[in-house]
């Protein structure tokens, strides 16, 4: 009985400061003018750096010196073209990344030229998407392989995103596209040999 009641103590102080953390970043600071506006804050998104991905390789190269078979789309949406491939130190992860003349850029990098990535991450553990997903995802397969997606928002700066699993990677797309149009890329994907 004693256990609980400090749990629940615990939980309750927990709550009475967050609340009071909330209420104080509400508060004006000293020294700031109280004009009111319409608008709301801006925030700068954090940006990646492309580097963060891995070494850039020569795509004939990408195969070798990753721990796994690396699929490279064959359908790309028009104006596409690969811009550079990337693997981690480790093998583990491999980055394609594209840019293009028709597509909206993605908001995330540093790069300003970056209108699509397809990641390859390995996955021994995890060997498709949960039972529940969040709001906005819908299932789907690719080649017989089960993944999920979302369409794009542009309102919130978020691109269509399209991950499915197969042959031990998780595989995602995202681009400013409708998943209809990364699922052309998807299900082009051919796995290439690994050295």
């Amino acid at each position: 009985m004693t256990s609980r009641r400090n749990f629940l103590k615990a939980g309750i102080l927990a709550t009475a400061g967050l609340g009071a953390g909330l209420a104080a970043s509400t508060l004006p600071i000293p020294g700031a003018s109280a004009k009111k506006t319409s608008q709301a804050p801006k925030t700068t998104p954090y940006l990646v750096d492309s580097s963060s991905m891995g070494d850039v390789l020569a795509l004939e190269q990408v195969s070798s010196a990753a721990t796994f078979n690396v699929a490279v789309p064959t359908h790309l949406p028009a104006g596409t073209v690969l811009k550079e491939a990337r693997v981690a130190s480790d093998g583990n992860m491999v980055s394609l990344v594209y840019s293009s003349n028709s597509m909206d850029r993605l908001a995330y990098y540093k790069d300003g030229e970056i209108a699509m990535t397809v990641f390859q991450v390995k996955e021994t553990v995890i060997k498709g998407p949960g039972p529940v997903l969040p709001k906005g995802f819908q299932r789907l397969s690719v080649k017989g392989n089960a993944g999920y997606a979302q369409e794009p928002d542009a309102s919130k700066g978020q691109p269509g995103q399209v991950q499915w699993w197969s042959s031990g990677r998780r595989i995602s797309i995202l681009a400013n596209q409708k998943v209809s149009e990364l699922l052309k890329v998807a299900n082009s994907m051919e796995a290439g040999a690994n050295a």
